[in-house]
């Protein structure tokens, strides 16, 4: 199982990608309970959780029915969705659409106080703020402690943050679904 295999259609990607060899050989994704994980001693522990060592962890994080399913949803969510330069649309969409509520707007990134965005992916929040011109000092992240919390991220997000934000400033708040849908929408900080 060494080498590397490209699904070429729909039903072979939604079968097979995301799937690894299991270290005891099971044919299909073991299900494993998330409540409770052993480590060799606190500091392996703290090298799962930390990322630093592959592993299984308390949490969705290397669980793996959760990072099978998800590397399933991304390949399936790309299957033929690129634009003329090979981004991944997913990826292009909220970009796109951010830099262009400022184009509309005659506003740069210097305008903008803070992006908001959807917290799925670091390279999506990072296209996006590079497309807008913005530093990376003006984005809200929380990525890195929660994950991605659907719904919840832009809200979150600000409550966070809120001490931060300064009444008046330009806020430029970003998402998308499903990878093939995406919005951005800009508002002014009035408390």
């Amino acid at each position: 199982m060494g080498k590397k295999t490209t699904f070429k259609g729909f039903s072979s990607t939604a079968i097979h990608a995301g799937h690894k060899q299991d270290p005891n050989y099971a044919h299909q994704t073991p299900i494993y309970a998330t409540s409770t994980y052993v480590y060799d001693n606190a500091e392996q522990g703290m090298r799962r959780f930390s990322g630093e060592e592959q592993g299984y962890i308390y949490s969705r994080w290397g669980n793996p029915i959760f990072t099978e399913a998800e590397e399933k949803i991304a390949a399936l969510e790309t299957i033929g969705l690129k634009d003329s330069t090979g981004e991944p649309l997913l990826v292009k969409g909220m970009a796109d659409v951010s830099a262009e509520l400022l184009e509309k707007n005659n506003l740069t990134g210097d305008d903008i106080a803070w992006l908001v965005p959807h917290q799925a992916n670091k390279r999506i929040i990072d296209a996006t703020a590079s497309r807008m011109g913005l530093n990376p000092e003006k984005v809200m992240l929380n990525i890195e402690r929660f994950g991605n919390t659907t719904a919840a991220t832009i809200g979150l997000c600000l409550w966070e943050w809120k001490h931060e934000i300064n009444k008046g400033d330009l806020i430029v708040l970003a998402a998308f679904g499903g990878g093939f849908t995406w919005g951005a929408t800009l508002i002014k900080w009035e408390y």
